[in-house]
């Protein structure tokens, strides 16, 4: 939200009205697509949790690595659709005509980069999970200083209009995703996470426990946006 949030106050002072209705559309579509994979995250954090508090933390491994693996396919899915479907949205939306080249763009390179959303989503997710809320919030916080900054560079410096918004929240987001896993990594003894290739092996037994736990949330997060693309499109 505050990515958006910034995006859409930079686009309003140096490209107008139109770049602030496209930046407005296109982040709800993007918005939509993150709380889907917000909601299997959170599945994830649940059964880090359940893990850590019964005692078996040699279940983390299988679980951080079905988790990870999960969420990177489904990012991968939902950049697919997102772009494949970007005229199919556009038209469904009701993207005001002078808004619409804006609009596709946002919406093609955030939609490219949804997975470094998805990523720190999971990440984060993993931190929570084992007890720690305070270094999430620290990445993010730094995420959103570069995605200001960059907003500035790119949009108000250089020029790049609606497509510099969209390339500073991408690269916002993958601050966050490269810090936070990053951390993860540096610590991966403590949190049970070996990041060997084998331990990115998807478990049947945790994929229906994210699933299971996932769905409710991931529907719950995604009709609450998308009742709000209803309202953009009237």
């Amino acid at each position: 939200v505050l990515y958006s949030t910034i995006d859409m106050l930079i686009v309003g002072e140096y490209v107008g009205t139109a770049g602030l209705s496209a930046v407005s559309q296109s982040s709800q579509i993007m918005n939509f697509a993150t709380m889907i994979c917000f909601g299997f995250s959170n599945a994830g954090q649940i059964l880090v949790s359940q893990a850590i508090g019964a005692g078996k933390k040699k279940e983390l491994n299988s679980i951080i690595g079905t988790l990870f693996s999960l969420i990177s396919i489904l990012a991968v899915i939902l950049s697919g659709i997102i772009l494949l479907s970007r005229f199919w949205i556009m038209d469904v939306m009701n993207i005001p005509t002078e808004a619409y080249d804006y609009a596709m763009d946002y919406l093609i390179i955030c939609g490219a980069g949804l997975v470094f959303t998805a990523g720190y989503n999971m990440v984060a997710a993993v931190l929570r999970g084992m007890g720690d809320s305070k270094r999430p919030f620290l990445f993010i916080g730094i995420a959103s200083a570069v995605n200001l900054a960059l907003d500035y560079l790119f949009t108000g410096l250089w020029g790049w209009e609606v497509a510099g918004a969209a390339w500073a929240t991408i690269i916002g987001q993958a601050v966050s995703f490269l810090f936070s896993l990053f951390y993860l990594y540096r610590r991966r003894e403590g949190f049970g996470f070996d990041f060997k290739p084998k331990s990115f092996r998807i478990s049947g037994r945790y994929t229906k426990m994210i699933a299971s736990l996932g769905t409710p949330m991931a529907i719950q997060s995604g009709c609450i946006n998308l009742s709000m693309l209803f309202v953009n499109s009237m």
